[in-house]
């Protein structure tokens, strides 16, 4: 099995922590007998450089796309293993909590979640129109939706299942680190009664 790698990157610059995650991933992957294939692109833009990145991982006959943004890793060596549980049970998207630089989980009510670390079926996107990533603006030009919610919703919407992990820790790099912690989302309140390791969702057009 080919798993393509992609990083969007502005200016090329990723955190160091990010790097080392790939690196042991790689190793991992290799190990396991599959074949790792990382790439990037540089650009401020990113519905392109994410619309790219899935014709680029088909082009290269990738099965599975794993996204990482530049400011996102986790410490976690089987993360992988985690989403792609999810994939094996039917999940066509599987995105890992993160913490936005507002202190809030990169998830929504309706389970969409943010592509800071997500695991994409390329399969599951063959026969969906495109651009699959589109960020939504309103009256003002303001973002109204991020390109990677727009996404989920796509998905959803064509009757695939988007799972959200929280099994592992992860740290989102800005002015501080923002880390989601699986213990505290134990301990915490249930959101809108979702289970605590994966929220699955099914939408039917």
């Amino acid at each position: 099995m080919k798993v393509g790698i992609f990083t969007p990157c502005f200016r090329e610059q990723v955190h160091i922590g990010q790097s080392y995650m790939l690196a042991r991933l790689c190793v991992s992957l290799a190990t396991a007998g599959m074949r790792p294939d990382p790439f990037y692109r540089a650009s401020a833009c990113l519905d392109a450089a994410r619309n790219w990145a899935v014709n680029e991982a088909c082009r290269r006959d990738c099965h599975t796309l794993l996204m990482v943004d530049a400011d996102v890793f986790t410490t976690e060596p089987t993360f992988l293993a985690d989403m792609r549980d999810e994939i094996k049970t039917g999940a066509a998207v599987v995105g890992a909590a993160v913490m936005t630089r507002d202190g809030r989980e990169n998830t929504t009510a309706d389970g969409a979640v943010g592509t800071g670390l997500m695991l994409i079926d390329l399969r599951k996107l063959t026969d969906m129109p495109q651009p699959w990533f589109r960020t939504k603006f309103d009256e003002r030009g303001e973002v109204s939706t991020g390109e990677d919610i727009s996404f989920c919703r796509r998905v959803m919407a064509h009757g695939r299942r988007v799972a959200i992990v929280r099994s592992f820790p992860t740290t989102h790099v800005g002015e501080a680190h923002y880390q989601f912690s699986p213990a505290a989302a134990v301990n915490a309140a249930p959101r809108d009664g979702a289970p605590l390791r994966a929220v699955e969702t099914r939408h039917h057009a």
